[in-house]
């Protein structure tokens, strides 16, 4: 069977790109070239959209051409490491859905938009910075992505789709938007919750019953009105 990851392989890239700045950061071994890495060919792209990847590359750097990635783009591919540049603003509907190898992803600091179940079953995903500018993040986005423990909802979000971080492994959240239904549902390892004045309302089954019991105990839902507290514990019991 293919080898997907070996952290003692040498990570090529082009001068000025992401790959070099990736490699200092987690002790990789890097080499420099001149040569474009990633064949563009390997990119299906029409008006800006990233369609298709058609590659098999490990590290992949995504095109600064592309303004968007477009539905099911690299859905279960195997690729380890995805640099998506700072021309991107959307992130299509299942578009890295089953990435099973995903390890790293180096988001657009100027992303607006993460549709729905685009980064879904990511299972080896441990970590992602959400920038300020991200609006939406859409149904199912993150469900099912195991080896993701921590998440800052950034505080300009306008929308977080129902199941959005559903039987995912987060242990820490932090809020400063309104939760819908069952956001968080199924994450059974989840100790601590922050939630700022931004959120106002959390829904229905957002989170497992005894995670909530847990959470009450340690980080009361000072944010919220005593009525809406109330309301929310009331789900719970």
């Amino acid at each position: 069977e293919k080898e997907y990851y070996n952290p003692d392989f040498t990570l090529i890239g082009k001068k000025g790109g992401a790959a070099k700045k990736y490699a200092e950061e987690n002790d990789m071994i890097y080499e420099e070239t001149n040569h474009s890495v990633t064949d563009d060919s390997e990119f299906y792209i029409v008006d800006g959209v990233l369609l298709e990847y058609r590659g098999d590359e490990m590290f992949v750097e995504i095109p600064e051409k592309v303004k968007a990635i477009g539905d099911s783009a690299f859905r279960e591919n195997n690729l380890v490491i995805v640099a998506i540049p700072d021309t991107v603003e959307s992130i299509g509907i299942n578009a890295f859905l089953g990435c099973k190898y995903l390890d790293d992803v180096i988001l657009s600091r100027s992303i607006v938009r993460i549709g729905d179940g685009a980064f879904m079953n990511c299972s080896s995903l441990p970590k992602i910075e959400l920038p300020d500018t991200l609006k939406e993040i859409g149904k199912l986005a993150f469900s099912g992505c195991s080896s993701l423990k921590q998440i800052t909802l950034p505080s300009g979000l306008e929308f977080l789709g129902n199941l959005a971080f559903s039987e995912s492994g987060l242990q820490q959240i932090y809020i400063s938007t309104d939760v819908p239904e069952a956001a968080f549902m199924n994450c059974m390892e989840l100790e601590d919750v922050k939630i700022s004045q931004g959120a106002t309302s959390i829904g229905a089954s957002a989170f497992l019953a005894e995670v909530v019991s847990r959470i009450l105990s340690k980080t009361p839902l000072k944010a919220l009105s005593p009525k809406e507290a109330e309301k929310i514990v009331a789900m719970y019991e």
